[in-house]
């Protein structure tokens, strides 16, 4: 699923992983246990994300 999403500056990448909790429940109880990626770059909750900045949340086992 792709969305775009405006955050207030200096929001992290917890904060975005926060506020799609609070809409997608699936999402939220996978909490932790789902990596994230900036520009496709694996990352901790505590990147500072900016304009254009492509945010993918992954689960456990992914693959390609």
């Amino acid at each position: 699923r792709e969305l775009e999403i405006e955050v207030a500056d200096e929001s992290n990448v917890g904060d975005l992983r926060r506020h799609l909790g609070e809409r997608f429940p699936d999402l939220k109880r996978m909490g932790s246990a789902l990596s994230a990626a900036v520009n496709a770059d694996y990352c901790r909750d505590s990147v500072v994300l900016a304009e254009g900045d492509e945010v993918s949340f992954l689960p456990p086992v992914s693959g390609g």
